[in-house]
């Protein structure tokens, strides 16, 4: 029996959103003047503006390789990377900006030799680029609630395991024994998934 046309599901467009390939992202941040340039756009898009009084009118101080900005009117000194999570790292922003791909990228959990794999990193500052993203990742959801229309699901994952690894089936609605608990969680607004989690 072939399902009419209004009973099969709507594709969800963000389930297949093409993203960007690993080839755009070295060519977009391949190298470490242009992550300072988005970088610099990302933070000041309209040009520098001092985080002291507000003031645009700056010098800009080399001092070795690193830029700073100086403020004309308090003589505040701002790095590029001051106030954020690059700040005060020995590794270049290429390596963070490879990092934060790698672990937005991914629908599921990274482990912490992913990054040490992927980047080229050891693995003590896998584990620290991976959990310094995490970290700021959290505290900026932290801040977003559901509004609108909230529509909940949950189900359980069914494992077994068999001589050849495991198996997963998935069960919509009651509990199955020895299954995994799954929720999912849909925000709508103007009829639009605005959020999952």
């Amino acid at each position: 029996m072939v399902p009419q046309r209004e009973q099969i599901m709507a594709m969800y467009r963000v389930q297949f959103h093409t993203g960007m390939s690993v080839t755009q992202l070295m060519a977009l941040y391949g190298t470490q003047e242009q992550c300072e340039a988005a970088l610099e756009k990302c933070r000041w898009p309209a040009g520098f503006v001092c985080p002291m009084c507000t003031c645009k009118e700056h010098y800009v101080v080399w001092d070795g390789k690193a830029k700073t900005f100086q403020c004309q009117l308090c003589r505040h000194q701002t790095t590029l990377t001051s106030g954020t999570i690059f700040h005060s790292s020995k590794w270049p922003l290429t390596k963070w900006f490879q990092a934060v791909y790698f672990l937005t990228q991914a629908k599921n959990n990274v482990s912490d030799l992913e990054p040490m794999r992927l980047v080229g990193v050891c693995y003590r500052t896998a584990w620290r680029l991976k959990h310094k993203i995490l970290d700021v990742m959290s505290e900026r959801e932290s801040e977003r609630r559901l509004e609108g229309l909230s529509l909940f699901d949950a189900g359980h994952v069914d494992t077994a395991v068999y001589d050849w690894g495991w198996s997963y089936k998935f069960h919509w609605g009651r509990h199955v024994a020895g299954a995994l608990f799954a929720l999912h969680c849909w925000s709508l607004k103007n009829g639009q998934a605005q959020h999952q989690y």
